[in-house]
């Protein structure tokens, strides 16, 4: 159940973003289809394991048990995210050492 829903809220974020980004190719579409989906998917269905096996382990427990999971599904999601960010990044700085030097 986790894997399913971490890959349909995958299909609704690749969604809006086709809707920010309409002109970008195929490649990228392939990449955040696929790539995205698994990331999602397994991420919300360990948050999902783990929780479960938190709260049979913890007899009366609050959410608060629910927060190694929670933590590793956020740590798991940055990291898919920061090889991404990096290459925004180092494209913005590219594009705008490409504006200074054109200005110039």
């Amino acid at each position: 159940m986790g894997f399913a829903v971490g890959t349909g809220f995958a299909l609704v974020e690749n969604l809006y973003y086709l809707r920010l980004a309409p002109d970008a190719g195929m490649g990228t579409w392939i990449v955040r289809g696929f790539g995205t989906a698994i990331m999602h998917g397994g991420a919300t269905a360990i948050f999902a394991v783990l929780a479960l096996a938190m709260l049979e382990r913890a007899k009366g427990a609050k959410a608060l048990v629910l927060l190694p999971g929670f933590a590793l599904a956020v740590v798991l999601h940055s990291g898919y995210n920061q090889p991404v960010a990096r290459a925004e990044s180092r494209n913005a700085r590219h594009a705008a050492g490409a504006a200074a030097a054109v200005s110039t």
